[in-house]
């Protein structure tokens, strides 16, 4: 995406008068010779403010502010680093006296200094500012107030920059506020600051896509474009001194790709009501921004075209542009005969089963396939717990900001699996690594929810970690947003988050009533966990003189996550669907609303660029014994779990005309499965569709499914024959401590997948992937897998086929 910052077209002369007018706010000249770096940074205050007889209370602040430091030089007693705040600027709200402005005084200095203990010595080291503040608050005193001392604010620094450091005025000192008469006013007892990396606003366009794509998915001939702004938007003097700034108006446009004509607007929109997460903000339909494109009279064969999104602030503009696929014919399939919002289940005992159509329109479609893979009965990782409340020092802010919170455990989780320098101070590993409280303040300054009115876009999510990532030296990533809307869209966050090794962010919602009135609040969770188990439920009844038996399909499935809320681990909730085929989690809610289970509505996908390959095609075993070209979604060659299997391939008929696969489910276990169609035009353009599939694993009586006894057993291999890897699916009957081998015909051993790991009663998976102990591949042959217990030992041929 390529964003742009730009003055609004003016007069030549007040254009000119306008940079030169900029240039003197955002470049000033520091105050020591030795000075060799700038930087800005936003900073957030709490102070306590009390004007005599009119105010006194505490007040939050925020605003960017250019830091400079000098190099480290000794002064004849120790080292030091010379510091300044040039131009510091911080805004707030008073609630019930709207606006207030904390300025530095721009005829006295602000000067700072870095003291370490001794020379040549290192940190941590002690720092402190001077700073001269004028304050405005028209609403809560006609005159403007000003301190004739500096605010003398100190901290202990680990670092330079010195971010995520706290400044403090020191106890039991007080700040007197004068007026312009230099009459005593009221005074500040209380101060307290971090300094993060700034993050400068940029606009972000996007649109909802085929799965697997980038087709624009259109609702009655209708694109939606979601746009938002992430990061601070700072006020210019004379503008209202809030600090929160929204745009005059969002305009949407549209071009052919590689044309260059100008973009035609097709839609302006001023209102910015949308999306917002926030635990206690009510949230409207749409992100953010929102331009709708009628694509009915566009060519049936579709076209690659570019859309820009224009966020006019009155004085400067914000522009972001994407490229997308608008077809009002796209050759996404789709399963015709499978309730959309429900699993499908399948009988093992039944050989061939007809599973979907495909209702492809173009006729350049040229292939059909479809795919399965089996999902794990549980799957689990650990997350750090960021508490959205940590990340500022306004509670009201807090409430609004899990957004960046959830983005920092998500963060927190990669930089432990294999991308370090995200917890490093702009990538910095010589630097301290910083936790996940630290990183979610970084990323609330670039997502913007500073205020108790408004949460963060969703939109603005996917743009605060993207400039996150970029800022810590990591390029080429994939964050994107998307939409719940069915089980559907539900299986494909599963196969994000489990089946591609990449991360989830996922947003739920529910009611609450006010004032008579029902409102809908959004929620901001990481992924932590999903479970499930599928079985035939038997239901005896009688009627007359028979007994009637009723087999009934389950699939339990079970999520947790880390709930920013409170910062930890959530207990593992079940998932169902509501009447109008929503996913909800049953007994969670994000606001203790009256018996309002959460709906899932959404989530934000991180895909590292390992994973983001979706147009490589690879080979895949087949369950019919043949080999099949199958063009995997992303990250599927390094999955942690399984594999895809091609189960049905057949040349598309085109023309609306219906296409038929099966699918022989024997020797596939039980258990639950992804499930996806594929459609591969002429041009190279792919279409998929996803959902869930199921294959019971037991039967029960009535009852929970917990009721079945189990037997210690080697249940299946799945692929066998196979090749390279295969799923060992094993149940225990009793708690015990077991052993998995692998030997060969000659009953030696090859390797050892599990050695005296206890086990709870279960259904569980293991995989071998046709290697010995060192490592080595073995060549294709009959092996043995042998499962040890306290109950005995059970084994199972497995073949390998090179």
């Amino acid at each position: 995406m390529k964003v742009h910052f730009a003055s609004k077209r003016f007069g030549l002369l007040h254009a000119f008068i306008f940079i030169i007018f900029t240039m003197i706010l955002s470049k000033p000249v520091l105050l020591f010779a030795q000075t060799t770096y700038e930087e800005p940074v936003f900073r957030e205050a709490k102070l306590f403010l009390n004007i005599y007889g009119v105010y006194a209370d505490t007040v939050t602040v925020f605003g960017k502010t250019i830091f400079g430091w000098s190099d480290r030089y000794f002064n004849g007693a120790t080292d030091v680093i010379d510091m300044e705040l040039a131009n510091p600027k911080l805004y707030g709200e008073i609630e019930g006296f709207d606006c207030i402005s904390i300025l530095g005084k721009d005829d006295l200095p602000s000067p700072g200094r870095t003291e370490f203990p001794g020379p040549e010595g290192d940190f941590p080291a002690e720092s402190f500012f001077d700073v001269f503040y004028k304050l405005y608050a028209p609403m809560l005193f006609p005159d403007t107030l000003h301190t004739s001392s500096p605010m003398h604010i100190t901290a202990a620094i680990d670092q330079m920059p010195p971010y995520f450091n706290e400044y403090n005025m020191p106890s039991g000192s007080t700040v007197f506020l004068y007026d312009v008469s230099e009459n005593v006013m009221g005074e500040i007892t209380y101060w307290q600051e971090e300094m993060i990396p700034y993050s400068a606003p940029e606009a972000y366009v996007t649109a909802e896509t085929g799965y697997g794509s980038d087709i624009a998915i259109a609702y009655n001939d209708t694109v939606k474009f979601s746009a938002a702004v992430a990061g601070y938007v700072e006020p210019d003097f004379g503008m209202p001194p809030c600090y929160d700034i929204e745009p005059l108006t969002a305009t949407f446009g549209i071009r052919e790709s590689g044309t260059g004509n100008p973009f035609v607007p097709f839609y302006t929109y001023s209102a910015g009501l949308g999306e917002e997460v926030g635990t206690v903000v009510p949230t409207n339909e749409g992100d953010g921004w929102a331009g709708y494109l009628d694509i009915s009279s566009y060519p049936d064969a579709g076209g690659l075209y570019d859309v820009e999104v224009i966020f006019d602030f009155g004085t400067f503009a914000l522009y972001d542009t994407i490229d997308i696929f608008i077809d009002p014919n796209p050759i996404i399939p789709l399963f015709n005969n499978i309730d959309r919002d429900s699993i499908a289940f399948f009988n093992p005992a039944e050989m061939e089963l007809i599973i979907a159509q495909n209702m492809a329109h173009a006729n350049e479609v040229n292939y059909t396939t479809a795919a399965v893979k089996p999902l794990s009965p549980h799957w689990k990782r650990t997350l750090e717990g960021v508490n959205q409340h940590d990340l500022t020092k306004n509670r009201a802010v807090g409430d609004v900001a899990c957004g960046p919170a959830a983005a920092a455990s998500c963060l927190k989780f990669w930089a432990k699996n294999g991308y370090p320098k995200l917890e490093h101070a702009k990538g910095d590993t010589s630097k301290a690594a910083i936790n996940g409280t630290k990183m979610g303040k970084e990323l609330l300054a670039k997502m913007k929810p500073k205020s108790k009115n408004k949460g963060t876009s969703v939109s603005s999510i996917a743009k605060g970690i993207n400039s996150y990532l970029k800022g810590h030296g990591y390029t080429g990533w994939s964050v994107e947003r998307k939409s719940i809307k069915d089980m559907t869209d539900f299986a494909a966050m599963m196969r994000e988050f489990e089946s591609d090794s990449e991360d989830v962010i996922m947003i739920v919602s529910d009611t609450k009533e006010g004032s008579g009135n029902k409102h809908r609040f959004s929620h901001a969770l990481t992924m932590g966990s999903r479970k499930s188990i599928t079985y035939i439920k038997l239901d005896t009844q009688t009627s007359g003189d028979s007994m009637i038996t009723k087999e009934t399909p389950h699939a339990d499935q079970k999520i947790d996550f880390m709930d920013p809320w409170d910062g930890v681990n959530s207990d593992e909730y079940d998932i169902y669907i509501d009447s109008k085929g929503k996913p909800h989690i049953k007994d969670y809610s994000n606001t203790d609303s009256f018996n309002s289970d959460s709906r899932i509505d959404g989530y934000v996908k991180v895909s590292p660029p390992s994973g983001s390959k979706s147009k490589s095609a690879l080979s895949l075993q087949s369950s019919k014994g043949r080999s099949a070209q199958y063009r995997l979604p992303s990250g599927n060659s390094s999955a942690l779990y399984g594999s895809w299997t091609v189960v049905d391939s057949v040349p598309t008929k085109g023309d609306s005309q219906p296409d038929t696969l099966h699918w022989d489910t024997t020797g596939f276990p039980g258990g639950l499965y992804l499930l996806e169609l594929r459609t591969l035009g002429a041009d190279g353009r792919v279409g998929t569709s996803l959902r869930f599939a199921a294959i019971p694993e037991f039967t029960v009586d009535a009852g929970t499914p917990e009721a079945a006894v189990l037997p210690t057993a080697i249940r299946s291999s799945f692929p066998n024959p196979f090749n390279p890897m295969t799923t060992i699916e094993y149940s225990i009957a009793k708690k015990t401590s077991i052993t998995m081998r692998i030997f060969d015909v000659s009953g030696r051993l090859v390797t050892t997948l599990i050695e005296d790991e206890v086990r709870e009663p279960g259904i569980y998976r293991t995989t071998w992937d046709g290697s010995n102990s060192r490592g080595t591949r073995v060549t294709s042959g009959m092996y043995f897998c042998v499962l040890k217990s306290g109950r005995g030992i059970v084994s199972k041929k497995l073949i390998l086929l090179r």
